[in-house]
């Protein structure tokens, strides 16, 4: 049976994990990430009980050390993982969203509203 985990972010966003296929979908989307893409992005979802929402409606996902990140993703060092996380953002870029590096760790971060936010 197929894991499927469906995110609302906002009524514009929406985001779908597909686990068994190693698949994530932004606004029914399929953004092609390779399988250790997908399971770096997919931390950043499954940990969003902690994310936080500013009153633009901006959402920051947890932020998560670089050494959780390695290991769940079973990735050796941190030049792969800063390599593999510039592919992925370039993949999610059209999306609007971001990992985003912070002191030992990374974010993931919905661009849009910052953007828009920048705009007004």
């Amino acid at each position: 049976m197929a894991t499927i985990t469906k995110y609302i972010l906002r009524n514009d966003l929406s985001i779908v994990c597909r686990d068994t296929y190693g698949k994530l979908l932004c606004n029914e989307h399929i953004v092609p990430l390779t399988p250790t893409e997908y399971r770096l992005c997919s931390l950043f979802l499954k940990k969003r009980e902690h994310q936080i929402s500013f009153q633009t409606d901006a959402f920051v996902f947890p932020y998560i050390l670089r050494s959780d990140l390695q290991k769940w993703a079973g990735i050796p060092n941190k030049q792969l993982l800063r390599k593999h996380i510039s592919n992925a953002n370039s993949k999610l870029a059209p999306h609007h969203l971001h990992i985003k590096s912070f002191e030992q760790g990374y974010v993931l971060i919905n661009q849009n509203v910052f953007i828009s936010a920048d705009m007004d």
